[in-house]
């Protein structure tokens, strides 16, 4: 029978996840089973940069946690050694970083997730890590905005460039 001290302690754990749960974007989780101490610091390490955050708790205070929030269709997926990623920037640039590592160590294997209250599969994970990142978006539109405004530049320069060349040519006629 756990104690008292013991039940607060992990009634802590569960009230700290739960905050985290608010404060997060989307969650993915993973498989870590099979990787190094060196393989789960480099991870941890880029996926850091993409403003994320992985977490390895228990699975029984994850899922307590998960009750009653947006994350509740989480609960099955929570199986095994899991990590929790708990993405705070794009979930688009996260995905890139866990594929590409999964790739390279071929040892994680990706569980789901959730973003934007949608149940993730791992299919949708690999799907996401193909499209474009929301910097690279906003680069595509721009580019998309700023071709047609450099083609008119570039147009009314050949305009202004060739008036004084007809006018020298018409003057060279009437001479």
């Amino acid at each position: 029978m756990p104690t008292e001290e013991t039940l607060q302690k992990k009634q802590e754990i569960i009230d700290r996840l739960k905050e985290r749960l608010v404060k997060t974007k989307a969650i993915f989780l993973a498989d870590f089973s099979g990787l190094t101490v060196s393989e789960i610091s480099e991870l941890r390490r880029s996926l850091k940069e993409a403003k994320t955050e992985v977490k390895v708790v228990k699975n029984t205070l994850f899922r307590r946690a998960c009750e009653g929030t947006d994350y509740s269709k989480l609960v099955d997926k929570v199986v095994g050694p899991t990590a929790v990623v708990f993405i705070d920037g794009d979930p688009i640039e996260v995905s890139k970083v866990l594929i590409k590592f999964q790739k390279a160590t071929k040892k994680l294997a990706l569980k789901g997730g959730v973003f934007e209250k949608e149940l993730l599969s791992e299919a949708d994970i690999i799907y996401f890590s193909r499209l474009p990142s929301y910097t690279e978006m906003v680069g595509m539109a721009v580019g998309a905005v700023a071709a047609p405004i450099s083609s008119f530049v570039g147009l009314l320069n050949n305009l202004l460039s060739s008036l004084p060349r007809v006018i020298y040519r018409a003057s060279e006629k009437e001479k």
